[in-house]
């Protein structure tokens, strides 16, 4: 493996579109020595642009303090403060967590730019390692076979996949981290 500490991040967000926002941001730190660290958050996010399609594949109005309160499921629009951080917030914990650390992500170049976006938008830069890697790639070469798609991954490896966490960003950085371990673990 490598010195540097591992960041396994997912973001669900609100399009597909170039300049699509986070909503929801996950990450897993995996230090040398093994040791998990996990933090997810939601992000007070502008909705102006939003696609519909993309808020339901995450479940926006059931999972976010945002959305909870829009579709009137709570009357508290915001639930617990340390979980939904402004943008400026939200790319200050980023910057953070991520510094001098190998980003892992499923598929990273939807969710590498929206990360950048995210600090360039607050004055910051990215401070991780400019290699960044694809827990998608590192399973079709470790099987050495295509695969495609997170969760097609994870049973190509046996690893289960719990289908209530699928599409949130946690779920998805909890399925990759597992295949991480699987494979990258001599």
């Amino acid at each position: 493996m490598t010195e540097r500490d591992i960041l396994v991040v997912d973001c669900e967000t609100d399009g597909l579109r170039r300049g699509r926002l986070a909503w929801e941001i996950a990450m897993t730190r995996i230090t040398a020595d093994g040791e998990k660290n996990p933090r997810e958050f939601f992000i007070d996010v502008d909705l102006r642009d939003a696609e519909p399609m993309a808020l339901a594949v995450g479940r926006f109005y059931d999972r976010s303090p945002m959305g909870l309160f829009l579709s009137g499921k709570t009357t508290v629009p915001k639930t617990n403060m340390t979980d939904f951080l402004t943008p400026r917030d939200a790319a200050a914990t980023v910057a953070r967590w991520t510094h001098g650390c190998q980003l892992v992500a499923a598929n990273p170049t939807f969710d590498i730019p929206i990360l950048e976006q995210l600090l360039y938008g607050y004055g910051l830069v990215p401070g991780w390692h400019y290699q960044v890697r694809d827990i998608e790639s590192l399973t079709e070469g470790h099987l050495r076979r295509p695969v495609g798609g997170l969760k097609k991954c994870a049973e190509a490896l046996d690893i289960p996949v719990d289908e209530s966490r699928e599409h949130t960003a946690a779920g998805d950085v909890a399925v990759a981290v597992a295949i991480w371990e699987k494979v990258m673990t001599p």
